[in-house]
């Protein structure tokens, strides 16, 4: 089936329609809304582009969700999303402080209404004052969402997420917010299956991705540059202080992401203490690490029974200039519990014998970590 530019644009609600300038300095907030409360009573997206680049807003709610599914929990539903030409050819200019959010997505209930039929994308969010303030996005009870070719920067937290499930953020660009991406438990649940996958995060102030209590999570594809606080150490690249004990079954999937100049921590997990917990921290490349980058890798207490850690095939390239108590692998552990832990294939184009160090290095109760950066299988005595 063949279509035109022309035919999508009709399925949209044009802002420009409403009154919007978008020159940068008239308030667009009441026109831009007005056209989303319009476009959703008749089932139509909005259209972000061929006005100006840069439209300013207050703060902006997307109208309640339509059920179009049984009308059952977690059935699907519909509202309008909204859409631009590309996310760095028209900006939503917020002047958000405090705890205001520039955007705010809410479901009617949790369950109920909550399932979004679509996506937003190829549009930015920025804070006007540029100086870390408010928030970008923000979703509550909202169980599916996608957000695509997004741009969001200078919030204190760009991308808010409040018991939120299926959450899929691709190919999308965060910059310069002291928390990039922050996701947690409020009243239903924590971060559930979501899908963090090929976006650029740069200039965090502290975290570029925080999620509290999230289980069945995949980082994937990412790049981080030049995140954590510039002046000290007190940054982490992705922190996760707590994971989900609502499943048997725990994963947090770390893989094939790029790690560079950054400071601080660049991951940092501490697992549940629950049985058959599985987290993988596999195929990232660190690079260009900085004298006050001081810690690679962190598993922190405690690991439970029965938890499967794989922390294999990493490249960690140009560690030059690394403090000496630097550890590209650190291992805290209060109690004895039955777990393995495989660190294998690592590599290190400048001192391979400090990977293989820092692994056997690796406190654990009840057994020394075997390390073989020749990668044979690492397990415990």
């Amino acid at each position: 089936m063949t279509t035109t530019i022309a035919a999508e644009l009709g399925r949209m609600v044009w802002i420009k329609d409403f009154g919007a300038v978008c020159d940068g300095s008239t308030d667009d907030t009441a026109a831009i809304q007005n056209a989303w409360n319009y476009a959703a009573s008749v089932n139509l997206d909005v259209w972000l582009g061929g006005v100006g680049p840069k439209c300013k807003i207050s703060s902006l709610t997307m109208p309640a969700p339509i059920v179009i599914g049984l009308g059952s929990d977690f059935g699907a539903a519909r509202t309008s999303m909204l859409h631009g030409p590309a996310s760095n050819q028209v900006m939503l200019v917020s002047t958000v402080t405090g705890t205001t959010c520039a955007i705010t997505i809410t479901a009617a209930s949790y369950g109920t209404n909550s399932s979004l039929a679509g996506k937003f994308s190829s549009f930015g969010v920025t804070q006007v004052a540029q100086n870390q303030a408010g928030n970008g996005i923000c979703l509550n009870n909202i169980t599916k969402a996608t957000f695509e070719d997004v741009s969001i920067s200078y919030f204190a937290t760009g991308f808010n997420a409040n018991d939120t499930s299926l959450l899929n953020i691709e190919k999308s660009w965060f910059e310069h917010s002291l928390v990039q991406i922050s996701g947690q438990q409020v009243s239903n649940t924590g971060p559930n299956a979501w899908n963090i996958k090929n976006n650029h995060f740069s200039s965090s102030g502290l975290y570029s991705i925080r999620l509290t209590a999230p289980n069945l999570v995949n980082i994937e594809g990412n790049d981080f540059e030049s995140d954590g606080t510039p002046s000290g150490t007190s940054g982490i690249t992705i922190y996760v202080p707590s994971v989900s004990a609502s499943f048997p079954s725990v994963g947090i999937n770390i893989v094939r992401n790029y790690f560079e100049g950054n400071t601080g921590t660049e991951i940092w997990i501490t697992p549940q203490a629950s049985s058959l917990s599985v987290h993988n921290v596999v195929g990232n490349i660190f690079a260009r690490t900085l004298t006050n980058l001081s810690n690679g890798v962190v598993l922190a207490n405690a690991l439970g029974s029965q938890t499967n850690v794989n922390v294999g095939g990493n490249s960690f390239l140009d560690t030059t200039g690394i403090p000496g108590t630097f550890k590209w692998l650190q291992v805290t552990n209060s109690a004895t519990f039955n777990y393995t832990f495989d660190c294998s294939q690592q590599n290190n184009t400048n001192t391979p014998a400090e990977i293989d160090s820092h692994c056997s290095g690796a406190r654990i109760a009840g057994g020394t970590v075997k390390s073989d950066v020749n990668g044979t299988y690492i397990g415990l005595n």
